[in-house]
């Protein structure tokens, strides 16, 4: 069946859509034709299986219109979904843009606060290891190096 459908789906659509209004004119055209044929004498014979074949097409015909235009709706939501999926993807990009930014930006300022508390250690070393005890300037240089350089001081 999938074989099908896939060969089916290579014909045009404009194709199926004149099928299904002349089967709906086919049968509405035989419907008044066995309406009418009871005054043509020697036709009055086929006026019940001209009326059956016209309602049947009738049917048929209005059934597979409203199948195309259902199919037509459901292809069109998915259009515009898809549409919906792209402006979220390329709205994605930009917030992980602006979010990549932000990363590259902090990993700058812990280098560059990290590199000060360097210097400082490197400026603090004979105070620092004057006694070979720890000395309140080195615990206060490592709690600048771990605190959060982006957190404001009150």
């Amino acid at each position: 069946m999938g074989q099908i459908g896939w060969m089916l789906s290579l014909i045009p659509d404009s194709i199926f859509v004149w099928i299904y209004y002349l089967l709906t004119i086919l049968g509405v055209s035989l419907y008044i034709a066995s309406k009418l044929v009871k005054w043509i004498p020697m036709m009055g014979q086929y006026k019940l299986p001209a009326e059956l074949v016209g309602v049947l097409l009738l049917v048929v015909g209005s059934y597979l219109f409203g199948g195309y235009g259902v199919q037509k709706a459901w292809l069109e939501r998915v259009a515009e979904l898809e549409a919906k999926v792209k402006a979220a993807e390329s709205k994605s990009q930009e917030v992980n843009t602006v979010i990549q930014t932000k990363i590259v930006e902090r990993v700058k300022v812990v280098e560059k606060k990290v590199e000060v508390v360097k210097k400082e250690i490197e400026v603090q070393k004979e105070v620092i290891n004057a006694e070979c005890k720890i000395n309140d300037v080195a615990i206060e240089l490592y709690n600048k190096a771990v605190s959060d350089p982006t957190e404001v001081k009150k």
